[in-house]
């Protein structure tokens, strides 16, 4: 199978999941608890889209903490940057309905983030990652020296998937029934 075929299968058994909210909320209990999340103090998430592991409750934390937060900010170039907000007023949603920055004027120097938390169609116990097509952690992420985690419901995990040399691996996943990979 392509990563695009692969791709769609995951995304229909996502979307199909049963008690999403609650596995969601295990996902982000999970990272909130995690060491690698208590000492960081510049996080770079997502915010997530329609049948994604639900962030919010990760961004509330950051912000409760007094931790710096980044989301992505995609420009007309394709291009994504790290942008910090102080609160979620003022998101609005992007061409493809996911909440961003109206601009990029906080752009953040992404080489201060200590944690990048990503989102993804499919992962395998290798820790490899399909994403939704279009590269942008990929390149974001290209030699910026980070924890890579990616969050992820169990029915999203594959045995193996298809690789490429510019595909980059997360260094875990969290899951509702545990991590893959590196201990948080």
């Amino acid at each position: 199978m392509t990563k695009n075929e692969i791709r769609k299968s995951f995304l229909l058994k996502r979307d199909a999941l049963e008690n999403r909210d609650e596995k969601s909320s295990a996902i982000c209990m999970k990272v909130i608890n995690s060491d690698v999340f208590k000492n960081s103090r510049c996080v770079f998430v997502y915010l997530s889209y329609k049948s994604e592991v639900n962030t919010f409750e990760i961004v509330r934390k950051c912000f409760n903490e007094g931790k710096r937060v980044c989301v992505p900010y995609t420009d007309s170039d394709g291009i994504m940057y790290a942008v910090e907000i102080e609160n979620l007023d003022g998101l609005v949603k992007n061409k493809w309905g996911i909440f961003e920055p109206k601009t990029c004027e906080k752009k953040a120097d992404k080489s201060q983030v200590d944690l990048c938390i990503a989102p993804g169609s499919v992962f395998d116990r290798q820790l490899n990652r399909i994403g939704y097509g279009k590269g942008y952690y990929d390149r974001f992420l290209k030699g910026l020296n980070v924890f890579k985690m990616a969050l992820a419901f169990e029915c999203q995990i594959s045995e193996e998937l298809p690789n490429e040399p510019f595909d980059i691996k997360m260094d875990c996943i969290v899951t509702e029934n545990g991590v893959i990979g590196k201990n948080i």
